[in-house]
């Protein structure tokens, strides 16, 4: 049975792959032929070694440990008020657009946030005058394809009214679109677009026309708690 030295626990899946890929490096380094990932010799070991991994992983292991937990309502005032969040330059700007629909629409890691086209977020305003974003739920998402008749499906499309002050959805959307190029403002124009670095703003248009990754999506929550991590470590 396999253990780590240090303290006797079981290895990660990944770990005993690891260990096989550092043996045909040596291998490799010998000068030799022999392939331990297709050789028909060592065809035994590598199903004992797929066996061993699906039990590791059915005991628990190989799960991420270190999930970024959600925000607090007092980290996301810091948030601001060290200008992660604001409209001062295109990256806040932005963050805080992908940080407000979020929580609002209640948008799922990163998958609903790439599909996200600029045609799907409609500024409205009711009979009262007061203004809103709405979020057009027709598009499908990895989790919400409706293709299953007892997946969970939206009964309506979200909103996210104005508030006033900095933090107002509807005043960080419109910054968002005044700065946006207009050949990013077609109804499938991806939502979430490349930021031009600051120092290279000579005018009122902060963005490629082109989609901001998807693994930038799918970290955002994860650097802001770095962020707020180095600013506590900093003291």
């Amino acid at each position: 049975d396999e253990k780590c030295d240090n303290d006797s626990r079981l290895y990660e899946p990944n770990t005993l792959n690891v260990f096989r890929n550092a043996c045909q490096r040596k291998i490799i380094e010998k000068g030799k032929k022999t392939d331990l990932k297709s050789d028909i010799d060592f065809e035994r070991a590598r199903n004992v070694l797929r066996s061993r991994r699906k039990q590791l992983t059915q005991m628990g292991k190989g799960n991420k440990h270190n999930a970024c937990r959600p925000l607090e309502v007092d980290e996301i005032e810091k948030l601001f008020d060290l200008e992660y969040f604001g409209m001062k330059d295109p990256v806040s700007l932005q963050r805080t657009l992908w940080w407000k629909l979020t929580t609002c629409f209640g948008f799922r890691a990163r998958d609903e946030c790439r599909k996200l086209m600029f045609g799907d977020v409609k500024l409205k305003t009711e009979q009262n005058g007061k203004k809103y974003l709405e979020w057009d739920k027709k598009r499908g998402t990895k989790t919400r394809t409706g293709e299953k008749s007892y997946s969970h499906q939206r009964s309506f499309n979200p909103r996210a009214y104005e508030i006033g002050g900095a933090k107002c959805p509807v005043r960080v959307y419109e910054n968002f679109v005044k700065h946006r190029p207009e050949k990013s403002k077609s109804e499938n124009s991806p939502f979430f677009l490349a930021a031009i670095p600051s120092k290279f703003l000579n005018n009122d248009i902060w963005y490629y026309n082109k989609p901001l990754g998807k693994n930038m999506l799918g970290t955002m929550l994860t650097h802001a708690r770095s962020f707020l991590d180095n600013c506590s470590g900093s003291r």
